[in-house]
């Protein structure tokens, strides 16, 4: 146990001299597993050595924004899988929540899966449903269940919705995704918000590269 113990301090002590900060966390993560495996590390003190050398930041509350298909679930899940932030859809979290039992049988759905899937071909129904459960139960309703777990709100539409969120502290930043050089706006019955309501804007018109470089530049500058 004690060889291992020194085993694994030397392993960290000598990764220590290595800088991470200008590659993402999930190539970090790969370059120390190998090096650990070559220590002959076990899974644990892997983890462990992982864990010691990059430190998880912590994100502050944040809403995404923009039109269909522009980038928005990309744009949090790189964040979820190279830094562990978390995130909900609008739309996931209104299937669970309320929205899957009256659809269901009008679509003939079996899972919120197939339903989640299925949600660009009815834009407008998520939207007016969303709204009017909003309406019932308070504005800010839909966002407060997200926020009580998850890092991010992902597909806010409603500016009922975002400027009640808003005044209730509920987010910290707000990210509009713009791919609109190649690819059609929504029309405002499924979307009411534009890039002017937004903190900050990213644009995705080119690569996808160009556009994962910028979430890197975004985390980096925000999560502390």
């Amino acid at each position: 146990m004690l060889h291992k113990a020194e085993s694994l301090n030397s392993t960290i002590t000598e990764l220590q001299r290595c800088d991470f900060s200008n590659i993402d966390r999930s190539s970090a993560e790969l370059w120390i597993t190998s090096v650990c495996v070559k220590k002959g590390l076990d899974k644990r003190e892997t983890r462990c050595a992982i864990e010691h050398l990059l430190p998880a930041k912590k994100m502050p509350k944040f809403i995404v924004m923009g039109h269909k298909q522009h980038g928005k679930d990309s744009f949090c899940e790189y964040l979820r899988d190279n830094y562990g932030v978390t995130f909900a859809s609008s739309s996931y979290t209104a299937l669970e929540v309320f929205l899957f039992e009256s659809i269901k049988g009008q679509f003939g759905y079996k899972t919120i899966d197939e339903a989640y899937e299925d949600r660009d071909n009815h834009r407008e129904l998520y939207f007016n449903k969303i709204s009017k459960f909003n309406e019932d139960n308070g504005l800010d309703t839909l966002g407060k269940i997200i926020f009580k777990n998850k890092d991010g709100y992902c597909g806010i539409r409603n500016r009922k919705e975002f400027v009640a969120l808003k005044n209730a502290n509920e987010f910290n930043i707000s990210i509009w995704i713009d791919a609109s050089e190649r690819l059609e706006p929504e029309n405002g019955s499924s979307n009411e918000l534009t890039k002017n309501d937004a903190d900050i804007v990213i644009t995705n018109n080119t690569t996808r590269k160009d556009f994962q470089e910028k979430i890197e530049r975004f985390y980096h500058l925000f999560a502390k």
